[in-house]
């Protein structure tokens, strides 16, 4: 089994804190790690347990596997040439690239400044360093009260530049980022220190997210999240199918409110062709900080809503999310969207766009056991063994 943190390690699960035993078969998510297990009925749960073990595999990892820099060409600079004819491109490394503006001084004290400020600043050099920064939009940023960036997530290192530009814009978003990013060596204490809000990936908790994310927004505080929720698996790159939360939180938190909360997505390009051991030359990468989608049609019998917004609702605003997102993405990439329709994260496959909005794919198929529900499933986590020949 696959195991990120520890390539070419072996990991067990402990399911049910019992003896240790070897998973039948050959069973592999890519890393070259083997799979073990525990049990404590061996016997009466000898068929269950394997479709434990595989139902645990599937929440433990994203499915599929980004494509390659190779998939994509770099962003030219007769396309970035192009873009700077109809918009006035800006240097997002730079504080307040679009000219003077008021920052929020009450919203910067309140999240560490120092350790903020040295993050930005290493952020900063690295983009300057290893690629050509260029940003449209950004004057739309308020400069106080709250509001939703939603970001594309083609890579890794494109998170920091919506990021970075926020922060040079005066103001300072809570991110909504997955947990595991908290544990990274070094920096994952800085993403703590300057606003990060870990989520815990595949835990059930997916209303308590939602609710702390309305709560910062109608504290005041803005926030940024990755309506993907993972790197997009689309083979070409493009946004792919996105989590319902962004539309719920939207939607929730300008009910609480009393209006609408400005929605931006932010989409950028250009930073999957980085060879990050070898980046020169330096590549283009151009972030669009769209105008506010409007979504106040959504909210006008907001009044009436139950105890949650509209599932309907809350579905049209997830299209439109997508549809926006795609659009900018094709103006900066210079391309048609793929005629075969939007990449679809559960059935890893491009499905067309519907009719009339509709809603999305389920977000998870119910887990199968075909020889009957467990009794219990108890596994509580996953631990790295040391290398060693186990054989029974």
């Amino acid at each position: 089994m696959t195991c990120a943190t520890f390539p070419g390690m072996r990991c067990e699960l402990d399911l049910f804190g019992g003896v240790q035993r070897r998973i039948p078969g050959n069973v592999s998510l890519g890393g070259g790690c083997e799979v073990w297990f525990r049990d404590t009925f061996p016997g009466t749960l000898r068929w269950n347990r394997w479709a434990v073990v595989r139902a645990t595999i599937e929440t433990m990892a994203s499915k599929g596997k980004p494509s390659p820099r190779s998939a994509v060409s770099p962003l030219s600079d007769e396309q970035v040439k192009r873009l700077a004819a109809r918009h006035t491109l800006v240097d997002s490394t730079q504080y307040y690239p679009t000219g003077p503006r008021t920052p929020n001084q009450p919203e910067i004290n309140a999240q560490n400044p120092k350790a903020t400020k040295r993050l930005l600043g290493g952020v900063s050099i690295v983009f300057r360093a290893s690629c050509k920064t260029k940003a449209w939009g950004l004057e739309q940023v308020p400069e106080t009260g709250p509001f939703i960036t939603a970001a594309s997530h083609v890579t890794m290192f494109d998170v920091f530049v919506p990021m970075m530009s926020l922060f040079h814009m005066g103001r300072r978003p809570r991110y909504m980022a997955k947990a595991e990013m908290a544990k990274w060596p070094l920096i994952g204490k800085w993403f703590q220190l300057v606003g990060m809000q870990p989520v815990q990936r595949h835990s059930g908790k997916a209303k308590q997210i939602e609710e702390t994310s309305i709560d910062i927004l109608t504290s005041g505080r803005p926030l940024t999240v990755w309506p993907e929720g993972t790197v997009t698996r689309d083979p070409k790159k493009w946004v792919m199918s996105i989590k319902e939360g962004v539309g719920y939180i939207a939607l929730e938190s300008s009910r609480r409110l009393g209006h609408q909360v400005p929605l931006y997505p932010a989409v950028t390009w250009g930073a999957a062709s980085i060879n990050h051991w070898w980046p020169w030359p330096r590549k283009n990468v151009v972030m669009c900080y769209d105008h506010a989608l409007d979504y106040s049609d959504l909210l006008a019998d907001m009044d009436s809503w139950g105890e949650e917004p509209p599932a309907e609702a809350v579905n049209e605003l997830m299209w439109r999310v997508l549809k926006r997102m795609n659009t900018v993405l094709e103006e900066i990439r210079g391309e048609q969207f793929p005629a075969e329709g939007y990449w679809d994260y559960r059935s890893m496959s491009r499905k067309p766009w519907p009719e009339a909005g509709g809603p999305f794919p389920a977000e998870k198929e119910p887990h199968r056991f075909p020889y009957g529900e467990p009794r219990r499933v108890a596994w509580h986590k996953i631990v790295p063994m040391k290398l060693r020949d186990k054989r029974r």
